[in-house]
C-alpha cells in the first residue's frame, strides 16, 4: 500500500510538472525513455538521390550569392530569380505575390497543386529565401530552400488528396521578423481574407546541421532530461492549440526518415518555439508548425559569417526530403 501511494506521489508531481511547465512531449508524456525499436523505416521503399542537387542549391545560394538581406536588395533579388530559374527549367508554374514595403517590392513565389479532394484543407509547405545582414545563410536558409526547391520537383507529377501550396517566403529575418511585413504574414492574410481551408502549414527552418558531439542544447531544464544531448535529430516543434495536427504530421513523418526524430508541443512564450514563419499562420488562425534543426540551439554559426555551405550534412537533408515527399504523398 506504501509503495502504491508513493507510485501515486509521483505521478501527481510529474503531472504537475507538465502542466506547470506547459511544455508537452508526447514521446515522453509518462516515461522519460523513446519508442522501443520497433520502428519500420518505410524510407527504405524508396530513396530520392538529391544529395548532389540540395548540395547544389546550397553553394549557389551561400557562396555565389552569399548574402540575401533586405540590405543586399540585389543579392536578395537574385535569389528569387534563382528559385524562378529552378522552377521554369523543370517546367513547374508557380505564382509571385509582390508587395511593397516603404515603395519597394519583394516576391513570395509559390506553386499550386489541385488535389483529388477540393473539399480538403491545403497543406502549406514554405521556407523563407532571405537571410540576416551579414551572413551567407547555408543553414538559415539555403538548406530548407534547397530541400524546398527538390521537393516540388518531386510533386510534380504525383496527385495528392490534399491540395498543395509550396512557398519560398522572403523577408523572415530581421528587421521585419515579428511583425506584419513578413512575406509569410502577407501571404498568410491573404488566404485569410479569401477564406480559404487550411489543414496545415509547415515551416522548414534550418534543416542541415547535425553533430554526433553533445552539444545539443535547451530552453529549459525539463528538456535536458528527456531530450537527446546529441545534436543529430530533426525536430517537429508546435503548440498546444495546434498539437493534434502536429502529432498527427510528427507520427507520419517519423516513420519516413531513416534518423531520429522529436517532437515538441510547448507554449509560443517557450523561447524558439515561434521563431519562423509558422507564427504567421497562427496570427490568421491557421494551424502550423515547424521542422527545424533547433537552430542557435545546436547550430553556432546561426546568424554568423561561418554558417557556411561546408558545415552542411547532405545526406540527412536528402533523408528529410525523402520523409516529406513519403509523408505528404501518404496523407
Amino acid at each position: 500500500m506504501k509503495i502504491y501511494w508513493i507510485l501515486s506521489l509521483i505521478i501527481i508531481l510529474v503531472l504537475l510538472i507538465y502542466a506547470v511547465t506547459g511544455v508537452y512531449n508526447y514521446r515522453h508524456m509518462f516515461f522519460f525513455g523513446k519508442k522501443g525499436s520497433g520502428k519500420v523505416y518505410r524510407a527504405q521503399r524508396l530513396h530520392i538521390h538529391k544529395t548532389g542537387e540540395l548540395k547544389r542549391h546550397v553553394y549557389y545560394l551561400a557562396e555565389t550569392i552569399g548574402e540575401r538581406s533586405v540590405f543586399h536588395y540585389k543579392n536578395l533579388e537574385q535569389t528569387a530569380q534563382y528559385i524562378e530559374t529552378e522552377l521554369s527549367k523543370n517546367d513547374i508554374d508557380y505564382q509571385i505575390q509582390t508587395f511593397k514595403i516603404k515603395n519597394v517590392p519583394y516576391k513570395n513565389i509559390y506553386v499550386k497543386k489541385e488535389g483529388l479532394n477540393s473539399d480538403a484543407g491545403a497543406i502549406i509547405v514554405g521556407a523563407h529565401y532571405d537571410t540576416i545582414m551579414g551572413t551567407p545563410g547555408a543553414d538559415d536558409n539555403a538548406s530548407a530552400v534547397a530541400v524546398l526547391l527538390e521537393l516540388i520537383k518531386q510533386f510534380k507529377s504525383v496527385k495528392t488528396n490534399h491540395p498543395m501550396i509550396f512557398v519560398f517566403f522572403t523577408l523572415e529575418e530581421p528587421p521585419s521578423f515579428g511583425d506584419s511585413k513578413m512575406g509569410s504574414h502577407i501571404f498568410a492574410r491573404a488566404l485569410r481574407k479569401k477564406n480559404e481551408k487550411v489543414h496545415f502549414m509547415i515551416s522548414l527552418e534550418m534543416l542541415g546541421f547535425y553533430s554526433e558531439r553533445k552539444i545539443q542544447e535547451y530552453p529549459s531544464p525539463i528538456l535536458e532530461h528527456t531530450y537527446p544531448k546529441k545534436g543529430n535529430f530533426i525536430a517537429v516543434v508546435g503548440t498546444h492549440e495546434y498539437g493534434v495536427v502536429t502529432n498527427e504530421f510528427y507520427e507520419n513523418f517519423s516513420r519516413n526518415i531513416s534518423f531520429n526524430a522529436e517532437i515538441l508541443i510547448a507554449p509560443a512564450s517557450l523561447p524558439g518555439v515561434d521563431f519562423s514563419d509558422h507564427r504567421s499562420f497562427w496570427a490568421h488562425d491557421y494551424p502550423a508548425f515547424m521542422i527545424t534543426d533547433t537552430a542557435f540551439y545546436r547550430n553556432k554559426n546561426y546568424h554568423k559569417k561561418t554558417d557556411t555551405p561546408g558545415t552542411l550534412n547532405y545526406k540527412k537533408m536528402n533523408n528529410i526530403l525523402n520523409g516529406l515527399y513519403l509523408t505528404f504523398k501518404e496523407m
